[in-house]
């Protein structure tokens, strides 16, 4: 059976769609994904097939009518030669063109909404399509009229890290005798260094820092000098991982290795799965896919929404897991240097609350979201 599978904009919407794409390509279905430059970004580091669909943001409405309209015919000349038996969009305003395209040309469409408001394109999208699989069960801005195209099966996520929810939370035990980590910059760092060993790691306790797909500025800005901030017992028994923008690596960087912080930087880290699984704290923004990845691995977490999403999203989705006491919400305006080392103080050496906290996040996994799709679809084969 051919499959197409739509995304694009940030990490939020093409990463749930190359998890699903590959789940399906190992049950030997024929899939190929359409997307942006962002989707291609990502799509190239797999073996996945994959074309580029013009598309735009309504920011100028003639260019994004020009681009939408060449978006949607190069989408439906593709289907009608493909033919494939379903079209599955992941959301982000690439889909727009696709889902159009896949309207017009009769295909089975399918749209999994990631995050607890429905975003614009799924919106206007849900009308036509077959179903609407959901990520958080009480999903806003749906509409109740077409209530029984609505199926609740999580968020698709990476299986290394749904591999890590069968795996016991283990805090460090702050050995006396410290690795010192390598004053160079990069993630390269770890695999040539004695780090990678066991029983180094786990004299640190870890911070991963993750600031979605824009790197998050804020962090940049706030979290070392909260670092800073912290019981000076406390520095070197630190050890943190910081995603960040390019432009800010080195500054970033310099400033936690002048505080005397264990830290290793970078704009994008390749192997994600293995540095949170060995992580004793995230800071994350509150994308839905972060979230559940969190929850999957069972790590405690303190979570920031980004102020701006569209239809505050981030904001809907922080709340879910913070009225859960399955995280530490804290919004913008209140992620202040002095604000950050308090909690910090507080949690780092609370085994009780940290053991409650992973045990709580534990409980908001979603597992099997894959299968679950991959059964709405496979039961058309009956």
């Amino acid at each position: 059976m051919k499959i197409i599978i739509a995304a694009g904009g940030t990490g939020g919407h093409i990463i749930p769609a190359i998890c699903m794409a590959d789940y399906f390509a190992h049950k030997d279905y024929d899939v190929t994904i359409f997307g942006d430059k962002n989707c291609k970004n990502y799509v190239k580091k797999t073996n996945l097939k994959f074309y580029l669909i013009p598309s735009s943001q309504v920011k100028n409405k003639i260019t994004a009518t020009i681009k939408i309209s060449i978006g949607i015919i190069y989408s439906l000349i593709l289907i009608l030669i493909k033919r494939p038996k379903y079209v599955i969009c992941f959301g982000g305003y690439a889909c727009f063109p696709i889902g159009i395209a896949a309207i017009i040309s009769r295909t089975k469409l399918i749209i999994h909404e990631q995050n607890a408001h429905i975003g614009k394109v799924n919106k206007i999208l849900s009308k036509y399509c077959e179903k609407v699989a959901l990520t958080f069960k009480n999903t806003d801005g749906l509409d109740q009229k077409i209530n029984n195209k609505y199926c609740h099966i999580g968020v698709p996520i990476k299986k290394e890290i749904s591999a890590l929810h069968d795996k016991p939370y283990i805090l460090p035990d702050f050995t006396p005798k410290l690795f010192n980590m390598d004053t160079r910059m990069g993630y390269d760092v770890i695999l040539k260094s004695d780090f990678k060993k066991t029983d180094i790691k786990r004299q640190f306790f870890t911070i991963t820092i993750v600031g979605g797909s824009g790197g998050a500025k804020i962090f940049s800005d706030i979290i070392p000098n909260a670092i800073f901030n912290l019981k000076n017992e406390l520095k070197p028994k630190i050890l943190i991982f910081q995603q960040c923008r390019k432009d800010l690596l080195q500054e970033t960087f310099e400033k936690y290795k002048s505080f005397g912080v264990n830290i290793i930087t970078d704009h994008f880290f390749e192997d994600m799965p293995s540095i949170i699984a060995q992580s004793h704290l995230v800071i994350a923004r509150c994308g839905a896919s972060t979230l559940f990845e969190l929850s999957a691995s069972k790590k405690p977490a303190i979570i920031v929404p980004f102020a701006k999403s569209s239809d505050d999203h981030q904001l809907k989705n922080a709340k879910y897991f913070a009225n859960n006491n399955a995280a530490i919400m804290i919004k913008e305006d209140d992620f202040t240097i002095n604000n950050v080392s308090k909690i910090l103080n507080d949690l780092i050496l609370n085994k009780e609350k940290l053991e409650k906290l992973s045990k709580n996040i534990s409980k908001l996994a979603l597992p099997f979201a894959e299968q679950k799709l991959f059964n709405i679809i496979d039961e058309s084969r009956q």
